[in-house]
């Protein structure tokens, strides 16, 4: 869950931290609208709904960096077993 920290701070513009107790690698997909980069309207949440809709990950703005945690069930996450 630390490379998920590290993108998401490249992509909110902010430092996040992960609060988790997620050890390991994971493989997913998350969907979500590039807010900054397109004007154009689209059907895809922010990155914060994505978050916590499709992974169950609730990304809180702190005085200091910014963390996320599971605040719900995780889904979409599936463990990658290291041989």
């Amino acid at each position: 869950m630390d490379a998920l920290a590290a993108q998401l701070t490249q992509e909110v513009g902010h430092i996040v931290q992960d609060q988790t107790v997620l050890k390991g690698v994971y493989d997913f997909t998350l969907r979500y609208s590039d807010e900054l980069a397109s004007s154009s309207e689209s059907s895809a949440p922010s990155i914060f709904t994505a978050l916590q809709e499709q992974l169950g990950l609730k990304l809180e703005s702190t005085k200091g960096p910014w963390t996320f945690s599971s605040s719900t069930m995780l889904r979409g996450l599936r463990q990658i077993s290291r041989r």
